[in-house]
């Protein structure tokens, strides 16, 4: 009988050893494969942005909207690709991260504006008011973003036509937490962490909404980022009909931002200013996303960034409210020798006082173009 048990332990001793054996293997893979199909689909979606800035030629309105899906599929790959990365990288603990104090505000902010579209098409209720303006939490700029991203997107993706979305942020002295709730079906059970399991799909009964739903992977890797910031990723069935996620993050304050390595990012391209920021993420800098030209100079002035880019790629009236930014910006004792990197279309013409006092890139840039503009000016 004695046995038998030693047999039983060592057969299952071995079992798990090659269990994790290929499990590492399926990561290192998955991670090499999603690395290099990231650089061809990078380009790809670069020679759509050239070809949509008439480079090659006229186009017309049907192939304007092809190219727009083009982009918008190629995104998808894209983000799918930086999903299994990232993933795989998180299963063997080797997912790094760069701490910074972020706004709380202005992450509920950057939501509120992601699903105003998808909200509107769908007639959806949101319910998401400002914060205090002094909340901070400490998390590495475009993990924490994506992590709420795929909260979100998932959200829209469960509640039905005429539903409901509450986004409600509440703190304590050491936590802030976030409670997303929708209006759509009830899961199977309410999810415990060893229920978010890698590249399975985590859904409920019925999926209204597939288009903003984003890959099965993305629930367990928003749980992998919450554990990596040391805080917790729940989701729980409203008594009536709904879900709600919860997810905790430690509290901090403003003295811990690295503002010698912060560059504030204002575009009028969503998917363009993520893209960029991905990319200048390698630098270990924090990257603040600005999508309301009215807060570029109080926010500028609050945080004192490194670097400055405007990127306005076709948006004539847009370019000249940043120009008027910009003339304030020059005329503060404080501010005027701020570094300055715009993006432009080239049919745009810089007003005069901008000459020699801010660097100009024609439209299309590249990731790797722009990286060097920006180098010089951080220190990291």
């Amino acid at each position: 009988m004695t046995q038998t048990l030693q047999d039983c332990q060592q057969a299952l001793d071995e079992a798990q050893q090659e269990n994790q054996y290929l499990k590492k293997h399926r990561d290192i893979f998955l991670s090499g494969l999603a690395h290099d199909l990231r650089a061809p689909m990078a380009s790809l979606l670069t020679q759509v942005d050239v070809l949509n800035t008439g480079a090659y030629g006229y186009l017309n309105t049907e192939q304007l909207h092809a190219l727009t899906k083009i982009r918008q599929y190629g995104q998808d790959l894209l983000d799918l690709c930086i999903e299994v990365s990232d993933l795989a990288k998180a299963e063997v603990g080797q997912l790094p991260l760069t701490l910074y104090a972020l706004s709380v505000n202005e992450l509920q902010r950057h939501g509120r504006h992601l699903l105003k579209e998808s909200v509107q098409k769908k007639h959806i209720q949101l319910q998401a008011e400002n914060v205090n303006p002094d909340l901070f939490v400490q998390g590495d700029t475009r993990k924490l973003q994506q992590m709420l991203n795929y909260l979100l997107f998932n959200a829209v993706a469960y509640t039905p036509p005429d539903g409901r979305i509450a986004i409600n942020i509440q703190a304590s002295d050491n936590w802030v937490q976030w409670s997303i709730e929708d209006s759509g079906q009830p899961l199977d059970m309410a999810l415990s962490a060893q229920d978010f399991t890698p590249y399975l799909v985590l859904s409920s009964n019925d999926i209204y909404d597939t288009e903003h739903r984003h890959s099965d992977m993305g629930l367990n890797l928003a749980k992998k980022i919450a554990d990596l910031h040391g805080g917790k990723l729940e989701a729980f069935n409203l008594p009536k009909q709904g879900v709600r996620f919860s997810l905790k993050l430690p509290r901090t304050s403003l003295d811990e931002v690295k503002t010698n390595d912060l560059v504030l990012f204002y575009s009028t391209d969503p998917i363009m200013a993520q893209s960029y920021a991905s990319t200048l993420n390698t630098c270990a800098c924090m990257i603040k996303l600005v999508f309301n030209a009215s807060l570029v100079i109080s926010l500028t002035r609050q945080l004192q960034p490194q670097v400055l880019i405007f990127h306005i790629p076709e948006n004539i009236t847009k370019a000249q409210e940043i120009f008027q930014q910009l003339k304030q910006l020059k005329n503060s004792p404080r501010l005027e020798a701020m570094p300055v990197i715009l993006l432009l279309s080239k049919v745009m013409d810089l007003p005069a006082f901008l000459h020699n006092t801010v660097t100009v890139l024609s439209l299309p840039v590249s990731d790797a173009a722009l990286l060097q503009q920006v180098k010089p000016f951080l220190n990291t």
